[in-house]
């Protein structure tokens, strides 16, 4: 048995790398446990003052403090949009942008309670239910 710490679309150069040619079966980790989101130190809570890390992989240099802190609005309203999949993602993007230039504030976003200071300011549209959209929620219960 070998461990090897990469990339499951790197897995043929692997092979190819270890020189290894034929396989009897391979185990991944592919998920997220919610040991890794619900400790602190990891950066992906919203809880206390933690710093702002969110990688999977340790190994890797780029955090979520830097993408936060130095990325352009327009880069950050797309990540938030693509993979946050949230509807008011260049709204978020403007209000972590202002943030970064109240530097009397704090000298830069870090912590998870500085992302909540951010997301209150957030204005949102809520949207009314159409009377059909009403009725069929009712429907459904």
């Amino acid at each position: 048995m070998k461990y090897v710490h990469g990339n499951h679309d790197e897995i043929k150069d692997i092979l190819k790398d270890l020189e290894i040619e034929k396989v009897d079966g391979i185990l991944l980790d592919l998920g997220v446990s919610s040991y890794q989101l619900d400790e602190r130190n990891r950066g992906f809570s919203y809880l206390g003052s933690n710093e702002l890390d969110m990688r999977m992989d340790k190994e890797q240099s780029l955090t979520a403090k830097d993408v936060v802190n130095n990325y352009s609005e327009e880069e950050l309203a797309n990540i938030i949009f693509e993979y946050g999949e949230e509807k008011f993602a260049r709204n978020i993007a403007r209000n972590i942008c202002k943030a970064r230039e109240e530097k009397a504030n704090w000298n830069y976003i870090w912590a998870g309670k500085n992302n909540r200071r951010i997301y209150s300011k957030i204005k949102t549209k809520r949207r009314t239910p159409s009377k059909k959209e009403h009725s069929k929620r009712l429907e459904l219960k």
